[in-house]
């Protein structure tokens, strides 16, 4: 393993590697301001920007990530743990459900629905290959036909409840398409 040796200003020495740049203190994304104290560079090299991580490679920016799995549904630990966490996108980052936009539009991008759906949940980085989308033509329809107007969710009376019908956070063509019925919008 190559060592670097980085000399800081107050004559401390720290050895970083080239190989793995990682913080030593999970609390380090918090003294990001206290990065010219040689005690917190020593500590936080990454955090500190003393090295750089492959943006193509999905790996912890912490040492301590491995000790405790525990924190992994927090948003701000799978950033630092994302390999730990196990929300590492995939190579190629496609979502593979075709309902992933609408858990992220109910926010509903968990842990679990962050290994299923990376793209829509917003884990993509780098080079993103997005799915090829596909043309089809349809049929106009007469009309003298009606489109049944019904809800896609379930939980559309309790969201109707908190506002989602009236909310300017989504579009109206999406609260049409996911709780139609309840919103009285067709």
């Amino acid at each position: 393993m190559r060592l670097l040796i980085i000399t800081i200003l107050a004559g401390v020495s720290v050895l970083a590697s080239c190989d793995q740049c990682v913080d030593y203190d999970i609390t380090c994304y918090q003294r990001l301001d206290q990065c010219g104290d040689s005690f917190t560079k020593a500590q936080c090299p990454y955090t500190c920007g003393l090295c750089k991580k492959d943006p193509n490679e999905c790996s912890d920016t912490n040492d301590e990530c491995q000790l405790d799995m525990s924190p992994c549904e927090t948003d701000q630990y799978q950033k630092i743990c994302p390999k730990t966490c196990n929300v590492c996108p995939p190579a190629i980052c496609v979502d593979q459900w075709d309902n992933c936009p609408l858990y992220k539009l109910i926010n509903q991008c968990t842990r679990y629905h962050k290994t299923k759906c990376p793209l829509s949940c917003g884990l993509c980085t780098g080079n993103v290959t997005t799915p090829a989308t596909t043309t089809s033509t349809t049929t106009p329809i007469p009309l003298t036909t009606t489109i049944e107007c019904k809800d896609s969710l379930l939980r559309c009376s309790e969201m109707a409840k908190q506002g989602f019908c009236f909310s300017p956070a989504y579009k109206p063509e999406d609260k049409k398409r996911l709780c139609g019925k309840t919103c009285r919008l067709c």
